[in-house]
């Protein structure tokens, strides 16, 4: 893309200090490109929830079924395997946030090479060998939020725009 008369750079930077008792640690940080949800859906994709056992009913007793006539079964989210899942895609995420954020600094490297799970297992390791904590890379994290332009009312409103979607195999179901 180009715009007429500017010949600077349209990504965003920003300089960030970690507190430390001896020497702070700077860190220049990057904003999110639009493409890196798509990046990240791709790279670490959200765990599925198993189906629960007893297909779903309406307010009338009535099995729930799909387009094609099956019965369906809604998703346990409180399946123990499930929410472990999801709670490490949620730390993991917040891992790769971090690392995009950061990556583009000369003055910091990482020695693991990748995509995917353990790549972003192996960055976190990292991380915690060289001694950030998790307010660390929640700063971080809030930081690049906000160089991107988002705002956690945002972030909200796209959590919550997602979340009353219908469940994609729910379209046009029929009642028993």
């Amino acid at each position: 893309m180009q715009i007429t008369g500017f010949t600077g750079t349209a990504v965003k930077r920003e300089q960030i200090v970690l507190e430390r008792d001896e020497e702070n640690i700077e860190i220049t940080i990057t904003a999110l490109p639009p493409s890196y949800m798509d990046l990240l859906a791709e790279q670490l994709p959200e765990p599925v929830p198993p189906k629960e056992k007893v297909p779903a009913r309406d307010e009338k007793g009535s099995w729930l079924r799909d387009q094609t006539g099956a019965r369906v079964y809604p998703p346990n989210l409180n399946d123990l395997v499930y929410r472990k899942a999801l709670g490490e895609h949620q730390t993991l995420t917040t891992i790769a946030l971090a690392h995009f954020a950061m990556k583009d600094d000369p003055n910091v490297s990482f020695d693991s090479d990748g995509k995917g799970k353990q790549f972003y297992l192996d960055i976190r390791q990292e991380m915690e060998d060289f001694g950030l904590n998790m307010g660390d890379i929640a700063l971080l994290v809030k930081r690049v939020i906000a160089l991107t332009g988002l705002s956690e009312e945002d972030i909200e409103a796209a959590r919550a725009d997602f979340l009353d979607q219908p469940p994609m195999d729910s379209t046009e179901m029929e009642i028993d």
